[in-house]
């Protein structure tokens, strides 16, 4: 009788243990839900702005982690991968976890930077629903087959640099003149800012500007399609 209660409470311990150290993976975008293709048909590099968490991994953790980008509807395998991502242990960010032994590591994504089948094609710009979900193998050591998945989060297929804006007021719409321009845009009064930044169509900050007011110079800047990002958003300009 004693034996089968030493048993049972060890099983118990044991099952409770495994619940309070199970590993978690999850996907949060930073701003838009938006993958680009910026970057190139065909290139591989496609922009997008995730972070990536697994909490309460092995602390010796090496398993084989990827973000993978798949269609709409359909099956998740490795035949239907359209974009993905290696991510490295060594990349991540790591914290301690909720135990001995176990960190939380999380990983900062910019881009998914291996195109894979079909990839994306123009003929998915504009269209949404495309599932990113996170997936790692081996977690706890070479061999084990012990695999953690995320859920899925969706995304919409752009054609511009995905732009983080989590940070950003959204209850104005950012109103200047004039569009397009050639020397001096000018700000609506009330949507002016601290600090300003122009960005190209590849994702780079061209300019900052720092100071309240409603008057920005662009005059050095070649011509071409740019976004000013303020304190209220992102506003889209051509520069003649």
């Amino acid at each position: 009788m004693f034996k089968k209660l030493q048993s049972t409470i060890l099983i118990s311990v044991l099952f409770f243990s495994s619940i309070l150290c199970a590993q978690t993976l999850t996907i949060t975008p930073n701003g838009a839900t938006e993958v680009s293709l910026q970057g190139g048909l065909g290139s591989g590099v496609t922009q997008i702005d995730v972070t990536i968490t697994l909490a309460d991994a092995p602390d010796t953790f090496t398993g084989s982690t990827f973000l993978n980008l798949y269609p709409p509807t359909g099956a998740t395998t490795n035949a239907t991968r359209l974009r993905s991502s290696d991510l490295s242990a060594a990349t991540a960010t790591s914290v301690p976890g909720s135990g001995a032994g176990l960190v939380n590591l999380t990983w900062e994504i910019q881009f998914l930077d291996t195109e894979r089948n079909a990839g994306l094609t123009s003929a998915d710009i504009g269209m949404s629903g495309y599932r990113l979900q996170a997936r790692i193998f081996n977690i706890n050591g070479p061999g084990t087959g012990s695999n953690v998945n995320s859920g899925f989060s969706l995304f919409t297929v752009v054609d511009e640099p995905v732009l983080a804006v989590k940070d950003f007021k959204k209850d104005k719409e950012i109103s200047f003149s004039p569009n397009p321009v050639t020397n001096i845009i000018t700000l609506g009064d009330e949507v002016v800012s601290e600090s300003y930044k122009v960005i190209d169509l590849s994702g780079s900050t061209i300019k900052e500007v720092k100071g309240n007011s409603n008057q920005i110079s662009v005059v050095e800047l070649s011509a071409g399609v740019y976004f000013l990002v303020s304190d209220f958003g992102v506003a889209k300009f051509v520069k003649n």
